[in-house]
């Protein structure tokens, strides 16, 4: 008789997964991937939730490639200085819709 192996691996394995796939991704890549990322959190926010819940490990390989790519601005080629400002994920800021409406002075 021959024994079943197999075994479903913890998540901690994803997550060095994760820190060794964006560990070898270039900027260029993973500003790629953010801005598909910002494409679908821009046209479909629920999605863009539902994708999380599903893969809890995409939002840590998200923080893995913003902090990636702040060292890989800061000082990580070999031209004189940081490389021109790229935009980063924070688009045009939308005051939550919140609070009670302004009130209206009544007439004289």
């Amino acid at each position: 008789g021959g024994g079943g192996g197999g075994g479903n691996k913890p998540l901690v394995n994803i997550h060095e997964q994760i820190l060794g796939v964006v560990g070898n991704m270039n900027a260029d890549h993973i500003y790629e991937i953010m801005g598909e990322l910002k494409r679908i959190v821009t046209q479909n926010r629920e999605q863009a939730r539902e994708l999380l819940n599903q893969y809890p490990q995409l939002s840590i390989a998200i923080l893995r490639m913003h902090d990636r790519l702040g060292k890989l601005n800061s000082g990580g080629g070999p031209g004189p200085g940081p490389g021109p400002g790229m935009g980063g994920m924070d688009g045009p800021g939308h005051p939550p819709g919140r609070g009670p409406p302004p009130m209206g002075a009544g007439p004289p």
